[in-house]
């Protein structure tokens, strides 16, 4: 029997009528033979047919246009069988062209990687030859300046002696004077003349030190820490729901940038990513020279430092610099106290807008150092730069997989930190992950004591352990052996 729907009675479909089966009232039955359909009026026993109205109603006449569209039907299928055929076939041939013009593109790629390669390390050679030339003349100059600095300690030394001897060169008994004779090292001098002469001498002996460590070393190998804000630490908007800001800086000195620092508070939420970007001259993508998400973890009411390499980009002086910070939620970010004449740009809610994009309102500068060389001080830094140029070249020019090295970062760090800067610690051991093969460790370390001569006038101790930190190694004869030593 049909089926009851809502307050309605649907028929129900059964298929071919056959004459030896029993239907119950509301059946749709097919005629076989002429495709007519026919409904129950009532319950049909055994042996009914189909012509017998008081059982059966009409209710649908064959379609020979049905039929005639079936027929048209399996045509097309047919039809696109073919096509999809052809088609296949012509893909076919044409990726076996595409293939072989790809594999020639590649040897000719490959071909004139190889000569490129070749011409920089002929350049790189020559400029680290000249390099080398210009870094001998220094040291001889030191040399020169040294043993000049030797003969006047020499010459004031001997002025000295004439003067204190003829103002302090008798015996005496008063306290004060015997207790001036004793140096800062516990050593009695013979008379106060010689004591204030030592004093003197040690003195004028760490000045020519530090002259020379300042004029010859400090320039070729320290880098300068550069703040470009105005006034102190200042938190003007600690409650709202700005997350970036863009802040324009005139440049007083020239300066070859190689790192930027920033300081940014989390609120309610974690700070997860920071974009960092420069533009030159406007406020706008067109001019942004450097772009970089730095992927950061800043607990809710936490502040940090962050620092983000820059790969050696000139800040030339009197040129106007445009520094975009934004975070991926609402931050507090520290402002120079100073009020700046054009102001800033700012995003909310942790927003990734464009520069150009950015609103008006901030009267302050983002607080904002620059880590890099002045230009100016170094001259073999210009050398270092033009390879450097010369290696983006020739990596812009073909694909990275062609000119990057694999370079693998284990523990991981996503930047590093400077930590136990007031300890008296020397050096560390520490785990660095399943690495795989390499011919390269990259470390970095800081001399506290900028003043004085640099670190790498002293040793460096670098061990590579395998399975644990006492030295064991688990490699076999024929392999490369650790630990080994580097100095």
């Amino acid at each position: 029997m049909g089926e009851f729907v809502g307050k309605r009675v649907v028929p129900d479909h059964v298929g071919v009528w056959d004459q030896k089966k029993t239907y119950e009232p509301l059946m749709i039955v097919l005629d076989g033979e002429t495709g007519d359909s026919y409904i129950s009026r009532k319950a049909v026993p055994v042996g009914i047919s189909l012509a017998d109205e008081s059982y059966w109603s009409l209710c649908a006449h064959y379609s020979a246009q049905m039929r005639k569209l079936e027929q048209d039907v399996d045509v097309d299928v047919q039809q696109m069988h073919s096509d999809v055929t052809a088609v296949k076939n012509a893909m076919s041939q044409e990726f076996k062209e595409t293939h072989t013009a790809i594999s020639k593109e590649l040897d000719d790629t490959h071909k004139a990687i190889s000569q490129e390669l070749s011409e920089t390390e002929q350049r790189v050679n020559e400029n680290l030859e000249q390099t080398s030339s210009e870094l001998t003349g220094k040291v001889e100059q030191a040399k020169s300046d040294l043993n000049t600095g030797r003969q006047e300690l020499k010459d004031a030394k001997d002025t000295l002696n004439k003067r204190m001897d003829s103002i302090a060169g008798g015996k005496t008994s008063d306290a004060e004077i015997l207790d001036a004779r004793v140096d800062s090292y516990g050593h009695t001098h013979n008379t106060l003349g010689n004591a204030i002469r030592a004093l003197r001498a040690g003195e004028m002996r760490e000045a020519v030190h530090e002259q020379l460590a300042e004029k010859y070393v400090q320039e070729l190998l320290e880098t300068e820490v550069k703040k470009i804000h105005g006034g102190e630490l200042y938190y003007p908007y600690d409650s709202s729901t700005f997350s970036g800001w863009v802040s324009s800086y005139l440049i007083d000195e020239s300066i070859l940038v190689t790192g930027i620092e920033f300081i940014v508070k989390a609120r309610s939420e974690r700070i997860s990513q920071i974009r960092v970007a420069i533009a030159f001259d406007d406020a706008s993508e067109e001019k942004i020279s450097f772009n970089k998400y730095l992927n950061v973890t800043i607990e809710p009411n936490d502040e940090k430092r962050v620092h983000c390499d820059v790969n050696g980009l000139f800040f030339e002086q009197g040129r106007k610099v445009f520094i975009l910070l934004q975070a991926d939620v609402i931050c507090t970010n520290v402002f120079g106290s100073q009020e700046a004449t054009s102001g800033s740009l700012y995003t909310t809610n942790g927003q990734f807008a464009k520069m150009g994009d950015c609103s008006t309102g901030g009267r302050y500068n983002l607080a904002v150092w620059l880590t890099g060389y002045n230009p100016n001080k170094a001259k073999w830094r210009e050398v270092e730069k033009n390879i450097k140029e010369s290696l983006a070249k020739l990596k812009n020019s073909f694909q990275d997989s062609w000119a990057v090295s694999d370079e693998q970062n284990l523990v991981p760090v996503s930047y590093a930190v400077l930590s136990y800067t007031t300890s008296t610690f020397t050096g560390w051991a520490a785990p660095i992950g399943k690495a795989k093969h390499f011919n390269t460790l990259v470390f970095t370390i800081e001399n506290r004591k900028k003043k004085t001569m640099p670190i790498l006038k002293k040793k460096i101790r670098c061990v590579v352990s395998v399975n644990n930190h006492k030295g064991g190694y688990s490699c076999r004869r024929n392999k490369r052996r650790f630990p080994y030593q580097i100095w």
